[in-house]
């Protein structure tokens, strides 16, 4: 029996209720449940759906116009486990690491940097806390006046702050003496949220996890090595200086300094499927980004999608 994902073209507001009522009796579970899975679907919206609850969830979102991608299980491409990294050194041409309890330095080129992407994993005694955060509490892309040069403009606009900002990654806007996002992390959030960032390869066989307090990194050959919020602040500020277009929507707004609280995933499975998502949405685009294709999927194969053959689900790391 096939089995399909669903992927959408933004990471947007599903309603809940709505659709939890409509998918529960399809999967025969209850409408909590239902609307539990509706919930976390950030990007990666349903996963492992028949051949009939996937082309009727599908039919709900067209008809809603939110752009989206039915794709069979058997088409989505091969992903890497994600692997904690501990050690890291800027070098011109890569970023040179190892991977936590290997002693081997590997590098990994800056052109090859396919995904950089922030996590704010809540702790476990307070993910209630955050249990009614989403993403789309920040300005969504998608519901820019629905031009989507408006939101390539500011996304680009993002990207130039950042950019702009001298390292340790920060703001733009952040005053001398200010404060880092990541030292604001570590000294007022600390038992709240783990920090991680990930980044992932172009050709997808690296998939590198690295946590804010478990990190070591050398920004400079003559300079000394950083640990904690600096040693995440040079490495994230490297990357997105190297390859800046591959930042998320999200890292770029904690860099430019969001609420917090409204970037926080509840469990590292979220944030793991979150960054995966980014990696899907290039490689298998929607058809159509701005609006719903005018019929639901055919159930043959498109010839835009790839041939790979599935990997092993995307385990996540517990942090």
């Amino acid at each position: 029996m096939d089995l399909f994902t669903i992927l959408l073209a933004e990471d947007v507001a599903i309603d809940a209720r709505r659709y939890g009522d409509l998918l529960a009796p399809l999967l025969g579970i209850t409408k909590v449940e239902a609307k539990m899975m509706v919930r976390r679907g950030r990007g990666i919206f349903l996963e492992d759906l028949a051949d009939d609850a996937a082309r009727r969830m599908s039919e709900e979102l067209r008809v809603d116009g939110i752009a989206h991608r039915l794709v069979k299980n058997e088409e989505l491409p091969a992903m890497p486990v994600p692997r904690r990294v501990n050690w890291g050194q800027r070098s011109p041409g890569a970023l040179r690491f190892k991977w936590t309890g290997d002693e081997a330095v590997l590098d990994f080129g800056w052109n090859q940097v396919g995904v950089v992407s922030l996590g704010l994993i809540a702790q476990e005694e307070w993910r209630e806390s955050y249990s009614g955060v989403r993403f789309d509490h920040l300005p969504s892309l998608r519901r820019i006046d629905g031009d989507p040069d408006a939101r390539d403009l500011v996304r680009e606009n993002l990207i130039l702050k950042i950019v702009s900002a001298s390292n340790p990654a920060a703001p733009s806007k952040r005053k001398p003496g200010e404060p880092t996002v990541f030292e604001r992390l570590a000294s007022e959030y600390a038992r709240k949220v783990k920090v991680f960032a990930d980044v992932i390869d172009v050709g997808r066989s690296l998939w590198l996890r690295v946590a804010m307090d478990d990190i070591s990194y050398l920004h400079d050959e003559q300079g000394v090595r950083f640990g904690d919020a600096w040693g995440l602040s040079y490495l994230v500020g490297d990357l997105v200086d190297h390859a800046p277009k591959t930042a998320t929507l999200a890292t770029l707004q904690l860099l430019d300094g969001s609420d917090f609280k409204d970037l926080v995933f509840l469990t590292s499975e979220e944030f793991s499927r979150y960054t995966r998502w980014h990696i899907l949405k290039r490689e298998l685009p929607c058809a159509d980004t701005l609006s719903p294709s005018p019929e639901p999927p055919a159930p043959s194969t498109d010839a835009g999608f790839s041939s790979a053959s599935p990997g092993p689900g995307t385990p996540s790391i517990s942090p």
